[in-house]
Formats: structure tokens, C-alpha cells, sequence
């Protein structure tokens, strides 16, 4: 039987084939260039093709034909438990690119495995050992039988809250260890994260709508908007590798594969005793010299792992430090010296010899957008407000 071609099962297919081959082209990266998350990100692209197929088969006919439709029955195509920890895991690797995949974490496709596993007894039963179908006697798709798309849709709000998690884990990580946390914040993954959310909001509206979920021809607009979307973090994602790759920060790499990416595992300088008031502020002293000195604040990537070695003490104990003598953070520490940099500049003068963003380049900043944020949080202005307010 040749497939019937009509506006529903076509543009199921556009989407199916363009879900293949990004795909291809994600896999490609992850054998040839070794980027773990290319080949995450490859994994749920495909299980969300998958997962149209038996709605855009069922519109061009094939369930309605003898032979096909009993072939089909007995083809798990939607692996919706295996959806949230493929997109979790995805997430992981570009979190903490240094996290690799341990034996335990194979838990976390356990169900997945026991809907295999139960999908393998199905077939096997009902086609070697009983002369008559006994799970499909009823002729209807177990894929799309509510107790399943239900357990599959609370998998996913489980590893969405597990990766909003893991985000907010990182952001505080980021803060503590690099001076550049605003150039690393990862802009795709919130994102991501926001596509996770409206996945999970459009089940859950259509399971409202329509909770007789495995009733044929009455999701194709589900079916639809979850096409686009999948179809969207298909390019994006794949958009992001592309530009990852063209313009890597090498010490944020390096920086990053020092990351926990679990909240059981202490910030640097967490977990420790007030230091005496002695050795605070001697060691104060010295944090404020180094950041001051040449391989301090004008260092775009100055981290925290390197301003320790400047001073000959372990990250810990520096941002032990930090937190408890300055009160904050290392990032909005380096930030805010680099802020008063630009300031003395601007008293000076500097501006009629060079731009405003070449003083903040030359202070350490790394782009102009953060340059405005970190102004603006230290002094309540943006620059523009700052020169107006206290320069002539």
C-alpha cells in the first residue's frame, strides 16, 4: 500500500523528515566531534520524530490496512518515558560538560526499559503463542492509552523541576568560580527550559480537552503544535552547536568542567568555619592587591582557581573569603572593582581618547551588554546616567 498523501499526513511527514535529519546531522557531530551534548540532543530529536508516526501513518491509511496495522500495533514508536531524561541529560552536558555518564545514572531509563520490556511479552505473546490476539484484542494502539501518556507526561514535569535544578545549581557555581558569569549564562538552556514547560503545558491542556487520549484523529493539532516545537529546538539546538564551536571561551571550558552539577556538592567556600578575624583581613588585603595588579581585574577571564593560585591558597579558602569579607560573590566582586576601574578611567578623562566599551574592554569587561549590567548593579546608573550625573 503506497502512502495516501492528504494535508494532515503531509505535513506530519515535513516535520518527521525534518526531525530525521537534524538528527543525522546532530549524531554526525557527536561521532565526529565527540560533543556529548550533539549527541543528546540527537537522541530526543529522533524519539520526537518517532513520535509522530503513528498518527502521520494513521492518517496516510496504513492502520486502516490489514497486515500494516498489525505490524504497526506491536512498534513502541512512542517512547515517552524515555523523553525527559533524554532532554535532562542533554541539558547536563552543556551544564557541566566534565559530568559523565556513570553506571548510575543508567536508573533514570529504567522505566523506559520496562515499557520495552512489556511491549517485548506483548509481541511475543500474542503473535507465537496465542492463536487470536489476547493484548490486541480490543485493536487499539497501547502507545496512546492514557495510563501510559499520563505516566510519560509526569516523567516529564520530574525532569523538568530536576533541570531547573541543575540551573540554578550552575548559576550560583558560575558566580563563585569566573569573573564572567553573564558570558556563560547559558541564554540557550533557559530557553530550553522554557520549550520544556510549554511541552508539558500543551499535554496537559490536551489531555483536559480530550482525556479519551487513545481515541484516533482527535490530536492532530496536538500533534501539530508539538511538531513545531520539537521542529524549533531541533534548529536552535543545533544552531547553538554550530556557534559553540566557532566561539569557544577556553577558560570557561576549562572553568566549567570543575562544576558540581548536584547541590549535595559544596560551592567553593561553603561548608567552612567563620575564618578568624586576623586571617580575614590579611587575606582581604591580598585578594584586593591581586585583583588590582596585572593579572587581576583586566584579565577578561580571570576565575577563581587562578586568583587562589596568585595567592597561594586553595579556591576554597579565597571565596571563604569573599563571601564572608566582602559579602558577596567572586564574580560580582571582580565586577565591581572592575567597575570603579572604569570610573578612575572616566574621571581621567579617558573618554576623549577612546570609546566608552574600548575603558570597559580595557578593564576587564568582555562585551558591552556585561559592562551595562554590572554598572548598573554597582551603581544604580547605566554608564550614559553615571557620565551625566558626576563628569562636566
Amino acid at each position: 500500500m503506497l502512502f495516501n498523501f492528504n494535508p494532515k499526513s503531509v505535513l506530519l511527514l515535513i516535520f518527521f523528515a525534518h526531525g530525521m535529519l537534524y538528527a543525522l546531522l546532530l549524531s554526525g557531530r557527536y561521532w565526529r566531534l565527540g560533543e556529548k551534548a550533539s549527541g543528546w540532543l540527537s537522541g530526543f530529536v529522533f524519539l520526537c520524530a518517532l513520535y509522530l508516526v503513528p498518527f502521520m501513518l494513521g492518517y496516510a491509511g496504513w492502520y486502516a490496512h490489514d497486515g500494516y496495522r498489525e505490524t504497526l500495533y506491536f512498534i513502541p514508536f512512542q517512547q515517552v518515558l524515555l523523553l525527559g531524561p533524554v532532554l535532562f541529560f542533554y541539558l547536563r552536558s552543556l551544564l557541566f560538560p566534565g559530568r559523565t555518564f556513570t553506571r548510575k545514572d543508567w536508573v533514570h531509563f529504567l522505566p523506559a526499559f520496562l515499557y520495552l520490556g512489556y511491549s517485548l511479552i506483548v509481541f511475543v505473546y500474542d503473535v507465537f503463542v496465542v492463536d487470536t490476539y489476547y493484548f490486541y484484542a480490543d485493536g487499539r494502539d497501547k502507545d496512546l492509552k492514557f495510563w501510559y501518556q499520563a505516566l510519560g507526561w509526569i516523567s516529564l514535569v520530574y525532569y523538568l523541576l530536576e533541570s531547573l535544578r541543575r540551573y540554578r545549581n550552575y548559576r550560583k557555581q558560575t558566580e563563585q568560580w569566573v569573573s564572567y558569569a553573564d558570558a556563560i549564562r547559558r541564554n540557550w538552556v533557559r530557553i530550553l527550559l522554557l520549550a520544556f514547560l510549554i511541552l508539558l503545558a500543551l499535554r496537559l491542556l490536551f489531555f483536559v480537552l480530550n482525556p479519551e487520549w487513545d481515541e484516533f484523529g482527535r490530536k492532530f493539532w496536538y500533534y501539530i503544535c508539538f511538531s513545531g516545537l520539537f521542529l524549533f529546538l531541533s534548529v536552535a539546538g543545533y544552531s547553538h552547536a554550530l556557534k559553540s564551536a566557532a566561539l569557544p571561551l577556553v577558560s570557561a571550558s576549562q572553568a566549567l568542567m570543575r562544576l558540581p552539577d548536584s547541590e549535595e556538592e559544596k560551592t567553593p567556600g561553603s561548608g567552612m568555619g567563620k575564618l578568624p578575624e586576623g586571617e580575614l583581613s590579611n587575606l582581604k588585603t591580598r585578594i584586593e592587591q591581586a585583583l588590582q595588579g596585572p593579572s587581576g581585574i583586566h584579565d577578561p577571564e580571570l576565575n577563581l582557581a587562578g586568583l587562589a593560585e596568585i595567592l597561594g591558597e586553595s579556591p576554597r579558602q579565597v571565596s571563604a573569603a569573599i563571601n564572608q569579607g566582602f559579602q558577596t560573590n567572586f564574580n560580582d566582586l571582580v565586577n565591581r572593582f572592575r567597575v570603579d576601574s572604569v570610573q578612575e578611567q572616566l574621571r581621567a578623562g579617558k573618554q576623549d581618547q577612546m570609546t566608552l566599551l574600548g575603558i570597559a574592554l580595557e578593564c576587564g569587561f568582555n562585551s558591552k551588554a556585561t559592562f551595562n549590567r554590572a554598572f548598573k548593579k554597582h551603581t544604580g546608573l547605566s554608564p550614559a546616567e553615571w557620565i551625566r550625573k558626576n563628569l562636566p
